[in-house]
C-alpha cells in the first residue's frame, strides 16, 4: 500500500496505520510474536489489548500472495468473507499465543465477526450504532466485554478531562 502510505505522510488520515500485516506469512508471526512476548515481559498486566479493528482490505489486496489466496486459494471458498477469514487466522494465533502466555487478549468488537476466537478473548466495544453488540458478545458467556461507548476519545468533543470527570464519581460512589 504504498501510494497510501505516501499521499498521507503527515499521518492525518490513517495512512501508514491503516497498513494491515499479512496473515500467510510466517515471517509476520515470528515479528508479532517476538514482539508480544517482550511486551508480556515488560508488562505484569494480565490483559493484554491486541487491537484489530479497521483492516484495509484494499491494502491487502495489493500483495500478490493475498489476492492469489483469495481468487484461487483458500480463501476462495468464502467469497465476499475472505477479509474475515484472513482476519480470523491472524487474530486466532495471537491471541492462543497470548492465553498461552497466560495473559488475557483484549480485540475491538470487530472480533465478534471472526471465527474460532479462544473463549477468554476480551471484546472492546466501540461501534455504539450496532445495536445488540454487548448481547452478542456476551451470549452464552462467550466473552467478556469492556464498553467504550460514550467514552471514546476521538469521538466527537470527548476529552479525557470530561471522561475523567464522569467516570471519577462513578468510581467513588
Amino acid at each position: 500500500c504504498d501510494a497510501r502510505v505516501a499521499e498521507d505522510d503527515r499521518l492525518l488520515e490513517h495512512g501508514v496505520d491503516k497498513v494491515p500485516l499479512n496473515p500467510l506469512l510466517e515471517e509476520t508471526y515470528d515479528v508479532v510474536l517476538s514482539l508480544l512476548d517482550e511486551i508480556f515481559e515488560l508488562f505484569p498486566s494480565k490483559f493484554v489489548h491486541l487491537g484489530g479493528d479497521e483492516v484495509d482490505d484494499e491494502c491487502w489486496l495489493s500483495d500478490p500472495k493475498i489476492r492469489d489466496w483469495k481468487e484461487h486459494g483458500p480463501g476462495s471458498k468464502f467469497n465476499r468473507r475472505w477479509k474475515t477469514e484472513l482476519h480470523s487466522i491472524f487474530f486466532r494465533r495471537i491471541a492462543e499465543h497470548t492465553l498461552e502466555a497466560g495473559k488475557t487478549p483484549i480485540l475491538w468488537d470487530e472480533a465478534l465477526d471472526l471465527r474460532d476466537l479462544p473463549k477468554n478473548t476480551v471484546i472492546q466495544l466501540w461501534r455504539w450504532w450496532l445495536p445488540g453488540q454487548a448481547s452478542r458478545a456476551q451470549r452464552n458467556g462467550k466473552f467478556r466485554t469492556i464498553s467504550s461507548i460514550g467514552y471514546y476519545l476521538d469521538y466527537a468533543s470527548n476529552t479525557w478531562e470530561k471522561i475523567y470527570d464522569t467516570i471519577v464519581p462513578y468510581a467513588q460512589s
